[in-house]
């Protein structure tokens, strides 16, 4: 060959046609006519453009950036929105000018592919845009039209020499103007959609900028197979190269975000339950929004109060929880509240509501309320009557056991009555008299206190030590008894029901397990989750449990079902009032009691007690004359009367 292509480095069996080419675009740009005064640019009589290279490249992507950087989902994807826009355009000015240069006179009648060819990569160099060397494995005619495959290079890369010189890093190929150029001449030349990828760039410190054109469905192919015969991976075609453009994720995501700004509002304002949206200015919360359910529930305008402050239109809110609340949004803390039963009361507003809110977009607070002062007050009533119920249960039951007692009593007075006097029979006689006025006492006294309807001495008591207590008078009278007391937490309430609680406990527990058994009592602390109570029918938070636990023969289901029931009883000498008593203590303190038993396995009862400063109790007041009297006299003749007197109205009515 006489003299090589000026502008192309091609294969020897190529370089006629692109010679040929040169001739033809040296022609083009032999006398550019640049006319300030007009602002033009003329080569060949058509008008050209003169811009920055690293306009194109650097600076375009830090633009992109920085118009699109809150919608990206990370910090590198501008760089692919930025290349899917310039390969777009770019693929666009390379169709573009292809249609015109092969048009023009002299040039439109090469009718050879590889000459349509060669006129783009002089049209390339003379444009500012790199030089061509195109590789020796390409394909350009084969029988397939969809065999063909470009492999080729641009060197002095426009796109490389922006990057370099600016310093900039970049993660992926630059040259994306010259890749997408090439492949819209390309793909007027050969009459075929074709797309062309960057491989290898000097951008990222690669020693050329090499490139792959073919046909979309075989390019990610031709890519693996150059990798292969080059011994080393390449970076695959981007997906907008593909088909799957950035742009359109970008705009359906921004469709999809509209779709649900428009759920979201329409919830907002047709929802059940009331909503407020408050925005922090400054020092202040205001009233940003409010829905229709707000202006029903409280019987107010709430949505024509827009841009009031808060505390003006609501200032019963230092009385609540809600005051802390708005304290902690207005100091930017993150976090939910939720107050199942607030109450709040102003001039215009009284009633309890369940409130939920939360902080979003930094400086907006979502309020979201419903009225439950029905539903709160029929929850009071509910548990007023749990309480008398298991008032009634205790009392009775005391009752009943009162009467067994004092059965005992007249027995052995009738007794004494029938014996000589001197007899060793008396004295034990009396001493089991002793002994029954003595439980008889007790008993009376936790007679007044239920007789009373709540609690008869409301103190904070160390739980654990009264359980020990009990467990060491106990001990020595059968199973062997253990205690395991690991919180010193208190418990407020009475301090002879819970001692009755325990004893109760116990003594079924002893009874259970027998003479040669084992009885364990724990204390402990335990949070009652939500499901756990539900179970419980307790609130969720902190309680203390006592847990009674012996190695007895267990409990059948049918027995375990009616464990709680006043005067059952498997023993034939029992009384069957200790469970019936156990529960209804712990349910007039608030908590909840449970047993788990398993044949052979033993029975654990459990109960579950509010610690001190968990819950208020209100205790409930009496005013019979019969009650009041007997407070005032200390003496056992009076306690026998009242429990006597009661003995006989609780028969009545049980």
């Amino acid at each position: 060959m006489e003299q090589p292509p000026r502008f192309t480095e091609v294969p020897d069996e190529v370089a006629p046609a692109f010679l040929e080419a040169e001739g033809l675009i040296a022609q083009m740009f032999e006398r550019p006519v640049l006319t300030p005064e007009e602002a033009t640019i003329t080569v060949a009589g058509d008008r050209y453009l003169l811009i920055r290279a690293d306009s194109l490249s650097v600076k375009f992507a830090e633009r992109i950036r920085e118009l699109l950087g809150s919608r990206l989902e990370d910090d590198h994807e501008h760089v692919g929105v930025a290349h899917e826009m310039l390969y777009a355009l770019s693929q666009a000015l390379g169709t573009a000018d292809a249609r015109a240069v092969l048009d023009r006179d002299g040039v439109r009648e090469l009718d050879d592919p590889a000459q349509r060819l060669a006129v783009g990569p002089s049209h390339f160099a003379h444009s500012g845009w790199g030089r061509v060397r195109i590789h020796g494995e390409s394909e350009v005619a084969p029988e397939d039209p969809r065999q063909l495959v470009l492999h080729y290079e641009h060197l002095h890369s426009f796109e490389a020499d922006a990057y370099l010189a600016a310093g900039a890093a970049v993660t992926r190929p630059a040259c994306v103007m010259n890749a997408g150029y090439s492949s819209g001449w390309c793909t007027e030349a050969f009459g075929q959609p074709l797309e062309a990828v960057e491989v290898t760039c000097r951008a990222l410190g690669d020693e050329s900028c090499r490139f792959v054109m073919a046909p979309r469905g075989s390019l990610a192919q031709r890519v693996v197979e150059l990798g292969q015969a080059l011994g080393r991976e390449l970076t695959p075609p981007p997906a907008y190269v593909l088909g799957e453009r950035v742009m359109d994720k970008v705009a359906a995501a921004e469709a999809e975000r509209d779709r649900s700004l428009k759920s979201l509002q329409a919830l907002f304002e047709n929802a059940p339950f009331g909503a407020f949206v408050l925005e922090r200015r400054g020092d202040e919360l205001v009233i940003a929004g409010a829905n229709v359910a707000a202006d029903e529930i409280l019987d107010l305008p709430c949505q024509a109060m827009t841009g009031e402050r808060v505390r003006d239109m609501f200032p019963g809110i230092p009385d609540t929880p809600l005051d802390g609340v708005a304290g902690r949004i207005l100091s930017g803390e993150q976090g939910r509240f939720h107050d199942p039963r607030l109450s709040y009361k102003d001039e215009q507003i009284e009633g309890v509501f369940e409130v939920h809110a939360f902080l979003f977009e930094s400086t907006r607070v979502a309020v979201f309320f419903r009225d439950v002062t029905m539903l709160a007050r029929a929850e009071e009533a509910a548990r007023a009557a749990e309480r008398l119920e298991a008032t009634a249960t205790l009392a009775g039951g005391i009752a009943h056991d009162f009467n067994n007692l004092m059965a005992g009593v007249l027995g052995s007075v009738s007794f004494l009555r029938r014996s000589r006097p001197g007899w060793e029979e008396a004295d034990e006689t009396l001493n089991r008299v002793a002994l029954a006025a003595n439980q008889a006492s007790d008993l009376a006294q936790q007679l007044l206190s239920y007789a009373r309807g709540g609690k008869y001495v409301e103190e904070d008591l160390a739980f654990g030590e009264l359980v020990e207590r009990v467990a060491r008078e106990r001990r020595g009278e059968g199973a062997k008894v253990r205690t395991r007391v690991s919180s010193r937490a208190s418990v407020r309430g009475d301090a002879t029901q819970l001692r009755q609680l325990v004893a109760a406990l116990l003594q079924n527990a002893l009874e259970a397990a027998g003479p040669q058994g084992e009885v364990e009592l724990r204390v402990h602390e335990q949070r009652v989750a939500d499901a756990e109570a539900q179970r419980l029918e307790l609130p969720p938070g902190p309680f203390l449990v006592l847990s009674v636990q012996d190695d007895g023969p267990g409990m059948k289901e049918e027995v375990l079902a009616r464990v709680f029931e006043p005067y059952f009883s498997t023993k034939a000498a029992g009384r069957g009032l200790g469970l019936a008593a156990a529960y209804g203590v712990v349910k007039n303190h608030g908590g909840a009691i449970e047993l788990e038993s398993e044949l052979g396995q033993g029975t654990a009862a459990l109960a579950y007690l509010p610690r001190a400063g968990s819950r208020r109790f209100v205790p409930a007041r009496s005013s019979s004359a019969r009650r009041d009297w007997v407070e005032r006299q200390g003496s056992l003749e009076a306690v026998g009367s009242l429990a006597l007197g009661l003995a006989h109205d609780f028969n009545n009515l049980l």
